[in-house]
């Protein structure tokens, strides 16, 4: 009986070699829908009835949230536009669904005459948007409309505003870490100064900003978190810029150390001096793996007030005057020495 030959291998014929299905699937849709210009068509089609369909679906009732952006006229004499107030405003349109894109990309400019809208109270110059519907009409196309405003009272810098920069502080912060971490450096607020508008008498009793405490937990990077600038309750015209600043926490991994430090006498009597047993104590330390290199004895300073000493005692508390500022829960063991006065 014949057996069958094997067919022979083609030059460079790998049997090892795995079928190229991404090869074969990109061969298969450039011939079956990359070429085949009809089935092209067809989409192109189906897109076009289906964006048609939607904007049918919206082209009355859709209501769309828009930006206004004023540019004022008939301003005083040396104020411009924008030094009045940069403030815009909201507002939700009723809108042909045709026009969604004219309203989503930027913001839409409104020419507003000051003479028609100014107003004034305890010294300050202002206008209210809701007031003038007809006016915010403009800042819309003809077929749709304004159904809600959001911006209740714009200021306007007229000269009777004063500015005032007053330093940002944080009440405090709590924190906790996630093993072998800490944080060694101060909490940065950032701009730390904020500028203050309104009339000399609201300005008068702000000298700072305090920010609430801020709690963060399980840290282990560093971290900056955005915190909205709270003005006093009772300064309801006051503005502030920035309206937000940065409050930004630096954790790092760190390792723990020990150091011998000598114990050194303040407030000694005149003409004497003290020896202390032991004359060295153990300070134990936490610093940032990174700094680890840069702790040395002369950045430490261990001290004893004798002129606050118990006469009826040998024994007195030192206590660490002085550690470097990237080191972090500085304790020292013995908590306690003896000492003795020498004649100098």
């Amino acid at each position: 009986m014949e057996q069958e030959r094997p067919r022979p291998k083609s030059p460079g014929e790998d049997p090892q070699q795995e079928p190229d299905i991404k090869g074969e699937l990109r061969r298969i849709f450039d011939v079956k829908v990359r070429h085949n210009r009809s089935l092209v068509v067809l989409l192109a089609i189906f897109v076009g009835i289906l964006a048609i369909w939607f904007l049918k679906q919206v082209e009355n009732g859709y209501v769309m949230s828009a930006t206004v952006s004023p540019v004022y006229t008939n301003t005083p004499a040396g104020y411009s536009s924008r030094e009045l107030s940069t403030q815009k405003i909201g507002i939700a349109v009723q809108m042909n669904g045709f026009n969604m894109l004219s309203y989503a990309v930027g913001s839409r400019l409104l020419e507003v005459d000051l003479a028609k809208v100014v107003e004034s109270a305890h010294g300050r110059h202002f206008w209210v948007p809701a007031k003038h519907p007809e006016l915010m009409a403009h800042a819309v196309l003809p077929t749709d409309r304004v159904e809600q405003i959001d911006a209740d009272t714009i200021y306007l810098n007229m000269g009777d505003e004063v500015v005032k920069t007053v330093p940002v502080e944080l009440a405090g912060v709590r924190t906790s870490f996630r093993p072998g971490y800490g944080m060694f450096d101060p909490v940065m607020v950032q701009p730390a100064q904020v500028k203050v508008f309104g009339t000399p008498e609201e300005l008068e009793t702000l000298d700072r900003i305090v920010l609430p405490e801020r709690t963060y937990r399980n840290l282990s990077a560093s971290l900056t978190d955005s915190v909205a600038v709270e003005l006093p309750s009772g300064l309801r015209k006051v503005r502030v810029e920035p309206s937000q600043v940065a409050v930004s926490l630096t954790v790092k991994p760190y390792t723990e150390g020990t150091i011998r430090v000598p114990v050194r006498a303040v407030g000694a009597p005149a003409g004497w001096s003290a020896k202390f047993f032991p004359s060295k104590v153990t300070l134990r330390y936490r610093v940032a793996v990174e700094d680890y290199a840069r702790i040395a004895e002369k950045d430490f300073r261990v001290t004893v007030d004798l002129s606050h000493t118990d006469p009826d005692s040998r024994y007195v508390y030192p206590k660490v005057t002085d550690a470097p500022a990237f080191a972090g829960k500085v304790t020292l063991e013995p908590e306690r020495v003896q000492y003795i006065y020498r004649k100098r």
